[in-house]
């Protein structure tokens, strides 16, 4: 991603999410991602990312791509800009040949955005996180998914139930 761009990106990320005290502002912009943007020449309008992440269900591993820091900046609100971010990030993911799931997790005030971009609400999973044997759990938001895989879809009520492993940190 371009440096104008990402300084923005960053800026925007550490203003709306910094202040919870567990978020890591590096793991968000520096680490192997895939870096959507809506931007005119060096003015960047809406923004999403994707990483990949080996997640455990029942002790088996599933390979996942994770949508995270989805935001507009305000004055470019209401124009469509973050549909069409999470657009490209399916369909990004979606050409990914390894991709079992895709998740992320959002206020349940946004549910309905993303319920409307093909996302599946699984409000009774539960999201571990940390030591994989002494794991914490991340309850603050709802977890939204899409079963891409065979396999996935074969296991979606154990998702939907169950208790899923994604690392050291939520994304």
């Amino acid at each position: 991603m371009p440096q104008p761009l990402y300084y923005q990106a960053e800026t925007f990320v550490r203003i709306t999410w910094a202040d919870d005290p567990d978020y890591d502002m590096d793991a968000g912009l520096e680490e192997p991602a895939v870096h959507i943007a809506l931007h005119q020449d060096n003015t960047l309008y809406s923004y999403g990312s994707i990483i990949r992440q080996d997640v455990i269900l029942a002790n088996e591993t599933f390979t996942c791509y994770g949508v995270r820091s989805v935001f507009t900046f305000p004055a470019s609100r209401r124009q469509g800009y973050a549909h069409r971010i999470m657009v490209a990030c399916e369909q990004s993911i979606r050409s990914m040949p390894d991709a079992d799931v895709a998740l992320l997790w959002t206020e349940n005030e946004n549910r309905h955005f993303y319920e409307k971009a093909g996302w599946t609400a699984l409000p009774n999973m539960i999201t571990l996180y940390g030591e994989e044997n002494k794991p914490d759990t991340h309850h603050e938001e709802t977890a939204m998914m899409i079963f891409l895989s065979q396999r996935a879809l074969q296991q979606r009520s154990s998702f939907e139930y169950g208790k899923l492993f994604v690392g050291e940190e939520p994304w």
